[in-house]
């Protein structure tokens, strides 16, 4: 039972989605009913202006229905801003930290790189920033391959029109070379293999009825 409350505190929890519906009921269901947190409160809208109050840390939960919910999309954006998601799912809390709020240096190339996405002075430096920042929180060169470059490498993977992370390209270069030799492989060992005549030439029109031939275009590894 709460006695006195000797010092003033803070919650902060927010929610991307933008209906009014989430917002009234993070406020009123998730913390008044369910957690029975006594306080005074202010809403504000648009979720991105967290930064202007002045906080490290603030909660999320993604939409109206159930609790939290939040991942590795919310996590990075909240990072964009300046701000640790303190229950985004598969994000830690440690890197997310250190990659706003330590200062750059020598020993780690990672730390400080997201609060340079709010620093930035032209719009290439931005779209660096923000692809180092995922980098930081989810596949670091040195982290084995996962859920977390799976999830960075979709949005600075080889279709990215902001930034292209040059390990996403090694990785998808990598696997296309694993599927060419699974191939061949199955092939070279199927007993009924069809016998191929490499000199015979291809019709488009019968292989891919319907659809225009591929033209080749130029390809940069950065676009900016």
């Amino acid at each position: 039972q709460l006695y006195e409350q000797v010092g003033p505190a803070y919650h902060c929890h927010l929610t991307m989605t933008d209906e009014n519906e989430a917002c009234d009921y993070l406020q009123h269901q998730q913390h008044e009913a369910d957690e029975g947190y006594a306080m005074d409160y202010g809403l504000m809208c648009g979720w991105d202006k967290v930064r202007y109050l002045n906080i490290s840390f603030c909660d999320c939960t993604v939409a109206a229905g159930r609790h939290d919910r939040c991942s590795k999309n919310e996590c990075v954006n909240m990072a964009y801003q300046g701000v640790v998601c303190g229950n985004c799912w598969g994000c830690s809390q440690r890197r997310s930290h250190d990659s706003i709020f330590v200062l750059p240096n020598a020993k780690n190339e990672y730390d400080g790189v997201c609060a340079h996405v709010r620093t930035a002075h032209t719009e290439v430096e931005r779209n660096y920033s923000k692809m180092m920042c995922s980098k930081s929180l989810f596949c670091r060169d040195s982290d084995s391959w996962g859920s977390g470059c799976d999830f960075h490498c979709e949005n600075f993977g080889i279709e990215s029109e902001t930034w292209i992370d040059p390990r996403c390209l090694e990785q998808e270069t990598s696997a296309q070379r694993r599927l060419l030799h699974d191939d061949d492989a199955d092939v070279s060992s199927s007993s009924d293999a069809p016998t191929i005549d490499l000199d015979t030439p291809l019709d488009w029109g019968l292989l891919h009825p319907g659809f225009s031939a591929i033209k080749a275009t130029k390809f940069k590894n950065q676009r900016r």
